[in-house]
């Protein structure tokens, strides 16, 4: 499937619920009021897999599966299941925060999961429960993590939102987790998606060169590398004797739109074909209907300056991603 800019989508990520058991503060709303979206309209696992088999048939072979935090949907497992099962699915990988991960990982791997990107915003106790969750920790994160390394589900990235006056000051500790773990940490320059996020955009943006700037001034030059699986468009690096590797995901400074190969599907059902795209198109009646999705994608947006006005009111916890 190519768009109309000749750009090859074969990958797509679908939200499969709004809902997550955390709180992090550029995600959700600072006022406190949720607008989640009704159990009735979210897209059942059947719809999602009958989904899957037309996009199939369009060249989009690679599935990421988000939330809101996916983990917290009944039996995503079967949902797992039900997509390997299906012909010409060729690699399902999911988001998650890591919570539930130690509990979960072997029935997502027997299932048919092959990778994990995990959200991890700060190693720091006292930061993780005033900005990220009350009732949880960093350390559950972790253990998530050495769960998901140890049952397969590599390789293992971790992505990390840089924002001044929050996590700046660790950055080298989050490298420093290279050294022994065999796993990518990515940092991934905040996006202005929703209000949340948005508001931080002055204040707390850092640009994955000043990150860059930081961890060579501690290591030295980076060594790029491109042997780390995926199909995003991240920037990936290592340091000499360091296990793991490093990389970069530039959405604001170095724009990628020339050469996205991927679509979203929101938990309603929602085709978004740009993350600034909203709401998106509904093509819950149209799961089998492959012209009218071949169209939808053909006529994806060239770049988000189409579609970013029509983002002001949108959610992150519902785009999926």
């Amino acid at each position: 499937m190519r768009d109309k800019y000749n750009r090859k989508i074969n990958y797509v990520r679908i939200s499969v619920t709004d809902r997550c058991n955390l709180n992090c503060f550029y995600c959700m709303p600072l006022n406190g009021k949720f607008e989640f979206i009704a159990h009735q309209n979210i897209m059942r696992y059947e719809d999602i897999t009958l989904l899957m088999s037309s996009l199939v048939k369009l060249g989009i072979s690679n599935v990421r599966l988000t939330g809101g935090e996916p983990l917290v949907r009944k039996n995503i497992d079967t949902l797992i299941n039900m997509l390997s099962a299906t012909p010409g699915v060729r690699d399902i990988s999911l988001t998650t925060n890591g919570i539930l991960l130690p509990q979960m990982a072997d029935s997502l791997k027997k299932a048919g999961l092959k990778r994990v990107n995990i959200s991890l915003d700060t190693l720091l106790e006292h930061k993780f429960k005033k900005r990220i969750s009350p009732t949880h920790s960093p350390r559950q994160v972790l253990t998530g993590i050495e769960k998901a390394l140890e049952t397969g589900l590599s390789p293992v990235k971790i992505n990390v939102i840089p924002i001044r006056g929050f996590n700046d000051d660790e950055i080298i500790d989050f490298v420093n987790l290279t050294k022994t773990l065999d796993i990518n940490i990515r940092f991934i320059e905040l996006m202005p998606v929703s209000a949340e996020s948005k508001s931080l955009q002055d204040v707390g943006f850092m640009s994955n060169l000043n990150v860059k700037n930081i961890i060579e001034s501690a290591f030295g030059n980076l060594n790029e590398t491109i042997d780390i699986k995926g199909f995003g468009p991240a920037k990936n690096y290592k340091i000499d004797n360091f296990k793991g590797s490093i990389g970069f995901i530039s959405h604001i400074s170095r724009a990628f739109c020339s050469s996205c190969n991927r679509i979203r599907i929101t938990s309603d059902g929602f085709m978004k074909r740009c993350l600034y795209e909203h709401p998106g198109i509904n093509i819950k009646e149209h799961l089998t209907d492959i012209p009218f999705l071949s169209d939808l994608i053909f006529n994806k947006p060239r770049d988000f300056s189409e579609v970013i006005k029509s983002s002001r009111h949108q959610k992150m916890y519902n785009i999926g991603g």
